[in-house]
């Protein structure tokens, strides 16, 4: 059973590591391109309540 989950944490490793690599690898072509990458921390819990509210008061989704 121990192997099983070793050879699972691997697996899991294995792919954690491809995505990063591919994100990286993303991250710094677009620099090469434009030169400047700026990113911005967005808070999308708040931004959905916020737009909820709003269409809440264009009465286009209900009430509750």
């Amino acid at each position: 059973m121990r192997k099983q989950y070793e050879l699972l944490a691997r697996m899991h490793a294995k792919v954690a590591n491809v995505r990063k690599d591919f994100l990286h690898k993303q991250s710094a072509a677009m620099v090469r391109r434009s030169g400047l990458l700026i990113t911005e921390e967005l808070e999308p819990k708040r931004m959905t309540a916020s737009a909820r509210e709003h269409l809440k008061k264009l009465g286009r989704i209900e009430r509750g």
